[in-house]
């Protein structure tokens, strides 16, 4: 709801994303599950680039700008998630995560375990008991670091900018 300019739209279509989800599951309707996944990454780098936005175009540094900062921060890392969980569910051999069943991946049961992923990635912490085996998600992963990085980076700079600036006047 921190998101200001498209309040309505993003609420609707973020109730919409859920309730089909949940249909699909009831129902298993499978290529229904396979296109909200997708939808739902794309609704989740739609958010994070929106709290970009609002954070960048902020006059001054407040409570608020500092919490769409890092609501941007764990909606990229959800977004990672459920990217992670979307090519695990296409390809269940790309990743070794330690315990999971790899026949039971498109059951959609593991999630925890992708978000734990993509938010160690992300954040550069890197335990290491999860590997992607192959060139593609190697390169994700090394996207997903570098990302993450960035994002700490240019928002940090912006804000301490903005706060400096802010003080001066």
């Amino acid at each position: 709801m921190a998101v200001n300019k498209y309040r309505s739209g993003i609420f609707t279509l973020a109730i919409l994303i859920f309730l089909l989800q949940w249909i699909s599951f009831l129902f298993v309707f499978t290529l229904l599950v396979e296109s909200l996944r997708i939808l739902t990454i794309l609704f989740f780098f739609v958010i994070v680039f929106s709290f970009i936005r609002q954070v960048a175009s902020a006059e001054e540094v407040s409570f608020k700008v500092i919490v769409e900062s890092i609501n941007g921060y764990l909606m990229l890392g959800l977004a990672f998630g459920t990217l992670i969980a979307l090519i695990m569910y296409f390809n269940p051999d790309t990743y070794n995560f330690p315990g999971i069943d790899v026949a039971n991946v498109r059951q959609g049961e593991n999630l925890s375990s992708y978000l734990y992923y993509a938010f160690v990635t992300l954040t550069t912490l890197g335990y290491g008991d999860v590997v992607p085996k192959l060139p593609g998600t190697k390169s994700l992963a090394i996207f997903i670091a570098v990302t993450g990085q960035f994002y700490i980076a240019i928002i940090i700079t912006t804000l301490v900018s903005k706060y400096l600036n802010q003080k001066k006047g």
